[in-house]
């Protein structure tokens, strides 16, 4: 992930494998000379989820609704702060309002080009 975008999310790296955004835009994934064990993969994983700051997530949340301030929605995660699948972590989100966000971070790990994936998401949105 671009460190402009770990920046958004309050997230630190600190093995320096995050991917990078080249002047075009699209990303450039981490190299790894070998494929990662099952074990190795799961290590990053975590270290990749722990290094979100939940509250930068809600920051983020709120700047796209107009500052309007949310709160995490419990009722999707089963008590947790995330649920996580094979290429998305999530946090829930609720607006006084009772509007709710589902706030999808691609797994950095699992995903070798994060900005082109969004990218295709985005456009298959529209």
């Amino acid at each position: 992930m671009a460190t402009e975008d770990m920046a958004a999310f309050g997230m630190t790296s600190d093995d320096g494998t995050e991917a990078t955004r080249s002047a075009t835009g699209a990303s450039t994934p981490p190299t790894c000379p070998y494929p990662l064990t099952t074990e190795e993969r799961n290590k990053r994983e975590s270290s990749f989820f722990d290094s979100i700051d939940p509250d930068a997530v809600y920051r983020l949340a709120s700047q796209h609704r107009g500052s309007m301030p949310c709160r995490m929605f419990h009722g999707a995660t089963g008590g947790k702060d995330r649920a996580n699948g094979s290429f998305n972590v999530c946090y829930f989100v609720e607006f006084p309002d009772s509007t709710r966000w589902v706030v999808r971070i691609p797994i950095v790990p699992a995903i070798q080009d994060v900005w082109a994936k969004l990218q295709s998401e985005v456009a298959t949105m529209r």
